[in-house]
């Protein structure tokens, strides 16, 4: 038997943590393992709150705790802009800025002077504003904005799940999952 919202009534989809009905929290759902970029996954698992340093660099000693997740990152070169290749198909080429990304970013992207890239999500396990992406001379970062499902950077064999409203690092290669949404730092 299928679970059901305790809100609405309407049957929950497994692994899902809100109802696409009325969009309460779902109760009780379990959550899946994800998989890697490019294969479909369910809803990713929630991993510690630490996020992995990024890799080593020649220079001064390595950052440590929460520095290591506010160090400045060395630059793409001149010309060339970070990428994000989504599980979707979709690409976002980010600009100097800041990127509302969610499933209909629109309304507050607007009202925050930021650009809005709508992500195509079936399963509704985004939310409508689900993580801000800046880059600037510091490098790429990524901010989950207060998302249900929250956002998970896969670095290496390391998962964690970034801590809400802090500006997380991000390097080439690294994983993101925005609920069941995957993308790849290119």
């Amino acid at each position: 038997m299928a679970a059901r919202c305790s809100y609405c009534g309407a049957e929950l989809r497994p692994n899902s943590m809100f109802c696409l009905a009325c969009g309460q929290l779902a109760t009780g759902g379990r959550r899946s393992t994800p998989v890697a970029v490019g294969d479909t996954a369910d809803v990713p698992p929630q991993p510690s709150a630490s996020v992995p340093p990024p890799p080593a660099r020649p220079g001064p000693a390595p950052a440590t705790g929460l520095e290591a997740r506010r160090a400045p990152i060395t630059p793409a070169p001149s010309g060339a802009l970070p990428q994000l290749v989504f599980t979707t198909g979709q690409t976002l080429l980010v600009e100097e800025g800041t990127v509302l990304v969610g499933r209909r970013p629109d309304e507050i992207a607007a009202r925050e002077g930021a650009r809005a890239f709508a992500v195509d999500d079936p399963d509704r396990s985004m939310s409508r504003v689900h993580a801000a992406l800046q880059f600037g001379p510091d490098g790429l970062r990524v901010v989950d904005r207060g998302s249900g499902n929250g956002t998970v950077l896969r670095r290496g064999d390391r998962e964690d799940r970034c801590p809400e409203g802090l500006a997380v690092e991000l390097v080439p290669g690294d994983e993101l999952w925005f609920g069941s949404v995957g993308a790849r730092v290119r």
